[in-house]
This record gives C-alpha cells, sequence and structure tokens, in this order.
C-alpha cells in the first residue's frame, strides 16, 4: 500500500488553551494514488464519509487526517486518526467477461436484427414524412 503523503509536523496535539482549528481530510487511495475526497469540520462528518468510501469497490484504502492549526504558534499539525482498508479489487471470471462483453450466442445476433430494423424503419419513416412534404409544397406551388 502507498504511504499517505505527510504535510507539516507529525506530532500529537496537546490540550493548551492556545487558539485552534481543528479540520479533518478525507483521503482515499485508487490505484495507487492518494487523493483527498473532502475537508470537514465535524469529526463524525469526515467518519462517516470515510465508512462511505471504504464500501466503494474502487478505493483500496481510505483514512481520516486531523490537521490542527495552532494560530499562537502558526504551526500546522497532522495526524492521522482512521486508517482503513477498503475492499479488495474482484477480478472478474472469464465467464462475466465474455458475459459483459456479449459475445457469441444466439440473443446477441436477435438483438442486431432488431436494431437494424428499427434502424432502417427510423430512417425509412423521416424520408417518407419529407417525400410527402416535397410532394405537397410542389403540389402546392403548381396550381397557384
Amino acid at each position: 500500500m502507498a504511504a499517505r503523503p505527510r504535510r507539516g509536523k507529525q506530532e500529537p496535539v496537546g490540550t493548551g488553551t492556545a487558539m485552534r482549528k481543528h479540520t479533518f481530510e478525507v483521503h482515499s487511495l485508487r490505484k495507487g494514488r492518494w487523493k483527498i475526497e473532502a475537508t470537514c469540520d465535524k469529526r463524525e462528518a469526515a467518519f462517516d464519509l470515510a465508512r462511505e468510501l471504504v464500501e466503494s469497490p474502487d478505493k483500496e484504502s481510505v483514512c481520516v487526517v486531523e490537521e490542527t492549526y495552532d494560530r499562537d504558534n502558526v504551526k500546522i499539525v497532522d495526524r492521522t486518526i482512521l486508517e482503513r482498508a477498503g475492499r479488495p479489487l474482484e477480478r472478474p471470471t472469464a465467464a462475466q467477461t465474455t458475459a459483459r462483453a456479449g459475445v457469441g450466442g444466439p440473443r446477441n445476433l436477435d438483438q442486431f436484427i432488431r436494431s437494424i430494423l428499427i434502424l432502417v424503419l427510423a430512417v425509412g419513416g423521416i424520408a417518407l414524412i419529407i417525400l410527402a412534404m416535397l410532394y405537397f409544397l410542389i403540389g402546392l406551388t403548381i396550381n397557384l
């Protein structure tokens, strides 16, 4: 699993009386790359989103990073407060791949014939309407 990119100092956040602003970033790992999915002001909102993302089949891992901005000391401290691995990627079997691709079978031939028939009827119908309009317009101009 790829290491999550780190920013700022990695140290525990104290409980002093300094003016601090907390934000929670939800990161996800997909195809070996970390992406910030969202930034939340509330811890529970970030955890809820992380739980949703863990269930996503394309996420390899999800983590929540608490970022604390200490206004008095003008520094940012971040720490990972939740990290979970996502669902393992399921590789489709040969039968599933073939079924999805629509290879072979009389059903696909029937669908193809229906599609061609609908296309021919639609184009023929449009052509018939155009011919009828032309006939009507030519008939009007000749009678005047």
